[in-house]
């Protein structure tokens, strides 16, 4: 997308095509751009996607629609320092479409749980525009079925 304007107006439509929200279609857009910025990084193969954001891939956004989007790691320690790092690398990486990331907040969660986690608020970044973003990242969950390699 070259700009602002053009993913409104391409949203806008979508939306009503599809009778979606289109802060929905927006939140969902700078998720896949941020998935993209994932698959591109050298750390694609320790997140593994699930919950909310890969069912509505599955059976299509209008069945199912998320907030934000849960992942876990895999392979390297789920510290502050380690999440800032490799976020930090990943939000580096260009993509054509001039999207930028910025980690505001990590806050832990599962606190009592046996597998700890943070969660990550982030703002996505495009002219003008700033949509917020909630990433849920854990490590440990046993996956139901086992993890797969999913074109998203």
């Amino acid at each position: 997308m070259k700009n602002l304007m053009q993913l409104k107006d391409l949203i806008k439509n979508l939306a009503k095509e599809k009778n979606i929200n289109s802060q929905v279609l927006l939140r969902n857009y700078m998720m896949q751009r941020l998935l993209l910025k994932i698959a591109n990084s050298d750390y694609k193969n320790n997140f593994i996607l699930k919950g909310g954001m890969l069912v509505a891939d599955l059976v299509g956004i209008e069945s199912r629609s998320t907030v934000d989007m849960d992942l876990t790691i895999k392979s390297f320690s789920l510290t502050r320092e380690n999440i800032t790092e490799v976020f930090a690398e990943i939000f580096s990486t260009k993509t054509e479409d001039g999207i930028e990331f910025k980690l505001k907040k990590m806050e832990k969660i599962r606190e009592k749980s046996e597998y700890k986690g943070f969660r990550l608020s982030i703002l996505a970044l495009m002219g003008k525009a700033k949509i917020p973003l909630k990433i849920d990242l854990t490590t440990g969950d046993k996956l139901t079925p086992s993890e797969i390699n999913y074109r998203y």
